[in-house]
């Protein structure tokens, strides 16, 4: 059955086998061959039988163990422990995440202790405790390392690395892991390494890599056997790249496993990846029901970045909306977020809730304010290094904010201002009426 996993085509027969592969177990009262095929139908779940497996993981927490390998049995309640994380049940995950580890102590086999990164980081991740989760990884590889098994270590690391990198916006983090993966011998997981060389504004490469399978999702309507970890993969890759018709198909596919929190072998949120897509295929009712379920998700377990995130995604959703309560919603979700992103060191996601809080409030009084362009204190200081003649990369490093960032003020500032161009801007700050403006700069 696993050597037909990694084909697309025959994972159907694959799912059957190993169903197969259970039903024998069972029949002979195999506790060895319950435990392996459970841990191998739950890695690989597809969407659609999510809800089966699990009461199958579930289940098996719940087996006979006696005449059970401490590896299989290992194996069995990690991934158990998973699926009731996804599910919202922390404690219960923490529950099982603790017999693993009394399991280690008491066997001392290498093989239970290295099952993966483990509990610890990724508590730290849901804590927001980021720069510690990036520190629990680097132990765990070099634990790996000194017991052997350093292309294992560097396997696990990817997972949790992931939604890191995504995090605290360093893409290139986890490319320099997964290459150094690679050249150990292991494989390049395609979507993920598309989003972060989305991500990093390199995206012919990402579209290279990625672009032909995105486009034969697009086309194909076949309820296939990927697993909910490949799809979300998928979807994060076609959202970061803009595949429509891609974010479309996957959107469907994804749909009803919406309510989890996280899931096996990625540590994001599934609604807030469906939120996302949704405003990229301009379904916004639908992002917005996808944003409160994240927050609802998130909430459960109390997975602090995403909630961030989720709050931060739906301020600028509502942003775009002409209502005035609306628009009083969506700067709560910043007020709720920035902190939180601060405190985190989620700097690119914290450089946008500024930028969105500082385009969208009144500007302070003690700066000027109200002025009659209606610009921010923030968006007249960069007007004028604007007419100053300064690129966006220039007033990027100037402000010590990011690129991407500046684009959103100079968007802003010349819808406010009606101008098309730089060049009108730099003939508007030299007019009379723009003299606050110089008078800041000076």
């Amino acid at each position: 059955a696993w050597s037909r996993l990694t084909d697309p085509r025959r994972r159907q027969e694959a799912s059957e086998l190993q169903l197969q592969g259970l039903a024998l177990a069972r029949r002979l009262q195999d506790a060895e061959g319950l435990f392996r095929s459970a841990f191998s139908l739950l890695l690989m779940t597809p969407p659609r039988h999510w809800g089966e497996r699990l009461r199958m993981g579930e289940e098996a927490a719940a087996w006979p163990r006696q005449s059970v390998s401490a590896q299989s049995l290992g194996l069995g309640l990690g991934l158990a422990a998973v699926f009731q994380l996804a599910e919202g049940e922390r404690a219960r995950a923490e529950r099982l995440w603790r017999e693993i580890e009394e399991l280690a102590e008491r066997t001392h086999l290498v093989s239970v202790e290295l099952i993966g990164p483990g509990q610890n980081t990724i508590q730290a991740i849901l804590d927001g405790h980021l720069e510690d989760a990036l520190v629990q990884l680097r132990r765990y590889v070099e634990r790996c390392d000194e017991l052997g098994f350093s292309l294992r270590g560097r396997m696990l690391r990817l997972n949790p690395l992931h939604a890191l990198a995504s995090y605290l916006g360093r893409p290139e983090t986890w490319l320099t892991a997964c290459d150094e993966f690679v050249r150990m011998g292991g494989f390049r997981t395609a979507p993920r390494a598309a989003t972060c060389l989305a991500e990093l504004g390199r995206l012919e490469e990402a579209r290279a890599l990625i672009g032909p399978m995105l486009d034969e999702i697009a086309a194909s309507s076949a309820d296939d056997q990927a697993s909910v970890f490949e799809l979300v993969n998928l979807l994060e890759a076609a959202t970061a790249l803009g595949h429509r018709r891609a974010a479309s198909a996957l959107i469907a596919r994804l749909d009803c496993v919406a309510h989890l929190s996280m899931g096996p072998a990625f540590n994001t949120c599934v609604a807030r990846h469906l939120g996302d897509a949704a405003v990229l295929v301009g379904e916004r009712s639908a992002a917005r029901g996808y944003y409160a379920q994240a927050l609802d998700a998130a909430g459960k377990i109390r997975f602090r970045p995403e909630l961030a995130l989720t709050h931060l995604r739906l301020a600028e959703l509502l942003l775009e909306e002409t209502e005035e309560i609306v628009h009083s919603e969506a700067l709560a979700h910043l007020d709720t977020a920035i902190p939180e992103l601060r405190q985190m060191h989620m700097q690119p996601a914290l450089e946008r809730a500024v930028a969105l809080s500082d385009t969208h409030r009144a500007p302070q009084l003690s700066v000027r304010s109200p002025a009659p362009d209606g610009l921010t204190a923030r968006e007249r200081e960069i007007a004028g290094l604007m007419a100053d003649r300064l690129s966006n990369r220039e007033i990027a490093e100037r402000l010590v904010i990011t690129e991407g960032t500046v684009e959103v003020h100079v968007k802003h500032i010349l819808g406010k201002l009606g101008f098309n161009s730089r060049r009108q801007l730099t003939a508007w700050v030299a007019q009379p009426q723009a003299g606050a403006t110089s008078a800041d700069r000076a």
